[in-house]
């Protein structure tokens, strides 16, 4: 166990912050993929796999707030959840063995940390 710095990878790049952010996520809950979508559907970033990023991103604001289906078949559970911050909301698409409680609180905490922490410096 380490005393200190838990972080391995760090990155002064948001975006791959985010995405190194995202892939330890998907290794610690279990998930098979999770994608990050900004309010206007582009894809801000993403790890594994069981959707095509660029169209959960696109359709992500419009499954949270609509209620729509996902155009495409998924062979998983997923969900999508949001993420407002400040001056932006984002979306959070979660493929695989989900649980909205369990990915909801941690994982959207730590993007926004990882926001904050990045506007900061």
């Amino acid at each position: 166990m380490h005393d200190g710095e838990r972080r391995v990878r760090r990155t002064h790049n948001k975006k791959q912050a985010i995405t190194y952010y995202l892939q330890s996520c998907v290794l610690r809950l279990g998930v098979r993929g999770l994608v990050l979508g900004s309010r206007d559907g582009l894809v801000v970033a993403s790890a594994g796999d069981g959707v095509d990023p660029e169209t959960a991103a696109a359709y992500a604001p419009f499954v949270f707030h609509e209620k729509w289906d996902y155009p495409d078949p998924v062979d998983e559970p997923y969900f999508v959840d949001a993420i407002p911050l400040a001056e932006d909301t984002f979306y959070l698409f979660a493929v695989g063995n989900t649980s909205q409680a369990r990915i909801g609180g941690s994982t959207k905490g730590g993007i926004r940390r990882i926001i904050d922490e990045r506007a900061a410096a």
